[in-house]
């Protein structure tokens, strides 16, 4: 629901501040004030995403080992 109410005035805010800094990027990066938020995003998005790659990969892993197993089998 957040992502409705912001997403709009986020997108207007990033586009001003792209012509601010001539469309450069790093612009995003380079002060205090915009690092901040930008590195809490990653530290709440970084790790869901980070531990659903690990389960996927244990699954895959457990599934193939099940494989091995019941090739062994017949």
């Amino acid at each position: 629901m957040p992502a409705f109410v912001l997403g709009s005035p986020l997108e207007d805010s990033s586009r001003r501040s792209l012509l601010i800094f001539d469309g450069d990027p790093t612009g995003f990066v380079t002060r205090p004030i915009s690092v901040t938020p930008l590195a809490a995003f990653v530290v709440v998005a970084l790790p869901p995403a980070i531990l659903g790659l690990i389960k996927r990969h244990r699954a895959a892993r457990e599934q193939a080992a099940a494989r091995d197993r019941d090739d062994e089998l017949v």
